[in-house]
C-alpha cells in the first residue's frame, strides 16, 4: 500500500514537559503548554489534509487500527536544532486520533535531520501501513488483509 505523506511546514516544534499550575481555588492541575499544543493542531490539520488526500487517490479509507511505521524527516533553518525525539512525540501525539487511535500503534520509528536550509524549514513525514489488526483484537488470529 502506497505511504501517506505529510508536511508540516515551520520550525519543528519538540514536546514540551507537562507543567503543573494552580486554579483560583488553590487546587494543583497539570496542563500542555500552549505552545506544544499550537503545534500538535497544526500537525493534526496536516495530517487530515493528508489522509483526506490518501483517501481520495486510492478511492478506501485510511485504516485507524493498524500497526504503522513512521518516518520523520526535520530541517531546520540553523545549527541550533531541537531534541529529534522530542519532536517526534510532538509528531506522534498531533497525529493520534487521525492517522492512528494511539501511538503504541507505531511499531517503528525513524528519525533524521537534514542539513540546515534558509528555504525549508520543517518537517517531513512518512507513514506505512505495516498490518491491520485482527477482527477480534485476538493476535493469534490471521490478520485482516482486505477490507470486504
Amino acid at each position: 500500500m502506497t505511504p501517506l505523506s505529510i508536511t508540516i511546514v515551520g520550525k519543528p516544534q519538540p514536546k514540551e514537559r507537562a507543567r503543573q499550575g494552580r486554579t483560583r481555588a488553590g487546587k494543583a492541575i497539570w496542563y500542555t503548554p500552549e505552545r506544544t499544543r499550537r503545534y500538535q493542531r497544526a500537525v493534526a490539520t496536516a495530517a487530515l489534509l493528508a489522509r483526506q488526500t490518501w483517501q481520495t487517490i486510492h478511492g478506501t479509507t485510511w485504516p485507524l487500527d493498524a500497526s504503522y511505521e513512521v518516518w520523520v524527516s526535520l530541517t531546520f533553518r540553523d545549527r541550533r536544532i531541537a531534541d529529534g525525539d522530542n519532536c517526534l512525540k510532538s509528531v506522534l501525539d498531533g497525529a493520534e486520533g487521525v492517522l492512528w487511535r494511539n501511538d503504541r500503534q507505531v511499531v517503528s520509528k525513524h528519525v533524521w535531520r537534514t542539513a540546515p536550509s534558509k528555504v525549508d524549514e520543517g518537517v517531513r513525514v512518512e507513514v506505512r501501513l505495516v498490518k491491520e489488526v485482527a477482527l477480534s483484537g485476538d493476535p493469534t488470529e490471521p490478520f485482516l488483509t482486505e477490507r470486504a
